[in-house]
């Protein structure tokens, strides 16, 4: 009767890892959604970390380099996201500055807690719809200044995570 019971139980198997919660990022990227690996993604930020890091800290200065170091921000955004411009099917600037600050959000909460935050990445999406700039977009606009400083919808209001959190060092 026990060899019976044993093969109807599911048994856990001491040679399979099955992960409870599996922490896969996801992210529209202008035309589809993406699922990605994010020690992958993480990894791109560090490669360009402090780079990236220099030309955010210009972009959001009033310097008249300002608007270069932006451009440069954009172009390593979407180097480590792979995304397109809108006018080849991608995302906005905004978004795509946006999508920084939220996974960087998305890995701080990772290292606090241990598992993903309460809002899903995918639900803060634009959808095809929402890129026309209505309410339901993730994202705000940036100042006229060319500040990066935009934060998404996912949480309560607070300093964009890209300011102080990226990995410089």
């Amino acid at each position: 009767m026990w060899a019976w019971l044993e093969r109807l139980l599911p048994r856990e198997r001491s040679n399979l890892y099955r992960p409870r919660q599996r922490q896969i990022y996801h992210y529209w990227n202008g035309q589809k959604v993406i699922a990605a690996d994010p020690m992958i993604l993480y990894k791109r930020i560090m490669d360009v970390g402090p780079e990236l890091d220099a030309v955010i800290r210009i972009a959001a200065s009033q310097s008249k380099e300002a608007p270069r170091a932006y451009h440069d921000m954009l172009v390593l955004v979407r180097g480590i996201f792979d995304l397109q411009a809108l006018a080849e099917g991608g995302l906005t600037e905004t978004e795509a500055a946006g999508l920084l600050d939220h996974f960087m959000l998305y890995t701080s909460e990772l290292k606090k807690n241990g598992s993903p935050p309460a809002t899903s990445s995918t639900s803060s999406a634009p959808t095809p719809s929402s890129e026309s700039g209505d309410a339901a977009s993730a994202t705000r606009p940036t100042s006229d200044s060319g500040s990066t400083a935009n934060a998404c919808s996912t949480g309560g209001p607070g300093p964009s995570p890209t300011a102080s959190v990226l990995p410089s060092a």
